[in-house]
Parts: C-alpha cells; structure tokens; sequence
C-alpha cells in the first residue's frame, strides 16, 4: 500500500506493531533476577513511522495521536515523544505547529507527551511554541 493512501485497517495495523515493538516489560527469571522483556519484533512498524514523519505529516499525526490514545506501558509513550512526534516537529514544524498547539490545549495527554521532546532539528522559532504549549519536561 501506499502511505499517503493507508486503509484505516493499515493504520491500526502499524499502531498495534508500533506499540508491540516499543514494549518494555521487567520480569524475574528463575535465578530470581529482575531483567527487562522487550517488546515483539515488529520493526517494520518503526520503520514505517519514521519514513511516515519524513513524507505525510497528516497520517503520521494521526498515528502518534492513535498511539497515544491506545493503552500501552511507559516505555512506548517515551519514544513516541523522542522519536515521532520530534522527527514530525522537525520535519514538519511550521506546517503542523498551530495544530500541535490546539492539542496541547484540548489533551492533557498530548501536553504532557510534548515534555519530552526535545529540541534537536526543530526550527527555534516552532521550538520556541512547542515549550510554551508542552507540560513539564521530563
């Protein structure tokens, strides 16, 4: 399929692999030592995301926001805010900055999701809107 055209089918599809993939789970094996359990292999998901954050700036906001909004662990929520939706904001800032701050004004989720981004390839001035819309940087 073609991003720009993904069934809706598609884009559960890729929520429900990026979430699998970034998993982060702490279990104790039988010498009884605590060790991390990461997620299934579904890279393709993140590879999708990615090439998705760099070509289609309204799919790829969709997904993060389906992401956000669909349980998941800890762990999944940190690199969605380090990785897609900076890479988005760095791609794509100036296009999608007034949407990002209507959201942070609407979602709690996604304001708090914005205190972890960081800066790195964000124009100064979207960065500069970013900080003033996000939660508490963590």
């Amino acid at each position: 399929f073609t991003l720009a055209l993904m069934s809706p089918q598609d884009k559960q599809r890729l929520v429900a692999g990026y979430i699998k993939h970034n998993r982060r789970s702490h279990v104790w094996n039988f010498d009884n030592v605590l060790h991390e359990v990461k997620g299934e292999d579904n890279f393709w998901a993140f590879e999708q995301l990615v090439d998705l954050c760099r070509t289609d700036p309204d799919t790829s906001w969709d997904i993060i926001l389906n992401i956000l909004h669909t349980p998941h662990d800890d762990a999944v929520t940190a690199v969605l805010a380090a990785g897609p939706l900076e890479d988005l904001l760095g791609n794509f800032g100036a296009e999608i900055i007034e949407r990002v701050e209507e959201r942070a004004t609407s979602d709690a989720a996604f304001k708090d999701l914005l205190g972890g981004v960081w800066p790195s390839r964000i124009a100064k001035d979207v960065w500069a809107r970013v900080e003033s819309c996000r939660g508490k940087t963590w």
